[in-house]
């Protein structure tokens, strides 16, 4: 199911105009500033010698909350990251330039926002979603099934907090569930402004279009996959 979310949505994303990604990725990066950095690697990290060299403009590596090598703002230290660094092992406490380091995480958090797309489309949904991605990864996120399932945003909050997340970092998992749950009620669908005749001869509010739930598109995504 994995790689036929993704073949198919990276062939949607293809398709859509170029303008309106350009927009999207403006917005994205914004909300990386101020959101996702700063609760990764917030100003008094900086002024912490155990975790930023401000003399030599460098990060140090540090063990995150399950104990896992990361530098700066949530960078985890792994095969790609060593070999863009060029070396074969970093230990606790070795430094890597900051320039370096903050190209890696944007990189990484507009993988993160991919993702969540594929899973959300061009909703404002996506932007969370990707944040709780760059945090746990995706396979971590796809482990979430009742929570992209729901559609209702407040049932969607109160399920992504009775999470093994929510216990380990739980001030953030708060955070982010707030803003899940504030993009998730722009998306509510809207009445019609137009009325349209009952039976009776009166008149009464069209119905709002239905959402899709997750496992639609999973379904429409094999229908894609069949047709192809």
């Amino acid at each position: 199911v994995k790689k036929i979310v993704v073949k198919c949505c990276l062939i949607s994303l293809l398709m859509l105009p170029s303008l309106k990604l350009e927009a999207n990725m403006d917005k994205d990066l914004e909300y990386y500033f101020k959101y996702v950095k700063p609760m990764e690697f917030g100003a008094e990290y900086y002024k912490n010698p155990k975790y930023f060299d401000k003399d030599k403009n460098q990060y140090v590596a540090y063990k995150d909350t399950r104990g896992r090598l990361t530098f700066g703002p949530g960078v985890l230290i792994d095969n790609r990251l060593l070999k863009k660094l060029g070396k074969e092992n970093i230990e606790e406490g070795d430094k890597a330039n900051q320039s370096v380091i903050d190209t890696e995480s944007q990189n990484r958090w507009k993988q993160s926002v991919e993702e969540a797309e594929q899973l959300r489309g061009l909703t404002p949904s996506r932007l969370p979603i990707g944040e709780m991605i760059y945090q746990m990864g995706l396979p971590g996120v796809l482990k979430f099934k009742e929570t992209l399932a729901e559609i209702d945003p407040e049932r969607t909050q109160q399920k992504a907090l009775k999470s093994d997340w929510a216990e380990q970092t739980p001030e953030r998992a708060v955070e982010i569930t707030n803003r899940l749950k504030e993009a998730m009620e722009l998306q509510q669908p809207q009445p019609k402004a137009n009325p349209m005749r009952n039976k009776d001869g009166g008149s009464e509010t069209a119905p709002p279009d239905e959402q899709r739930t997750f496992d639609d598109v999973l379904r429409d995504l094999n229908v894609e996959v069949r047709r192809l």
